[in-house]
């Protein structure tokens, strides 16, 4: 059985390419905001392995969503706005699998899944 990723970024259209270039190797659930994936993970349909998300998304954004997570739920960050200094300090007090500044290469974040999942 596929391990379940969640994606969680406002974008639609990064939330779809993410989708599309991921599903082959894992089942992929979407949230549009942290409050919303924070609900998936919570008391959604899934069992979800690990996070995908942007820190940037109106109404609640991916910082509320990592502090809320279970402890042993295991994420992933993706953003571009990691040269910000709120980012970059918030940053250092997180403790993400990995980050990524967007754009990035789809192969390249797979892979990250896969050896995260490992």
């Amino acid at each position: 059985m596929k391990p379940t990723v969640l994606v969680v970024d406002d974008n639609t259209e990064i939330r779809t390419i993410l989708r599309e270039s991921l599903t082959d190797s894992f089942n992929v659930v979407e949230a549009g905001n942290g409050q919303l994936g924070l609900t998936e993970v919570m008391v959604g349909d899934h069992d979800i392995d690990l996070v995908v998300t942007d820190l940037n998304m109106p109404e609640s954004d991916g910082f509320g969503l990592i502090e809320n997570l279970p402890d042993e739920l295991r994420y992933i960050i993706i953003s571009g706005y990691l040269k910000l200094p709120h980012y970059s300090g918030a940053l250092k007090k997180l403790k993400p699998a990995a980050v990524f500044e967007k754009p990035f290469e789809i192969q390249t974040l797979r892979e990250t899944i896969a050896q995260t999942l490992s």
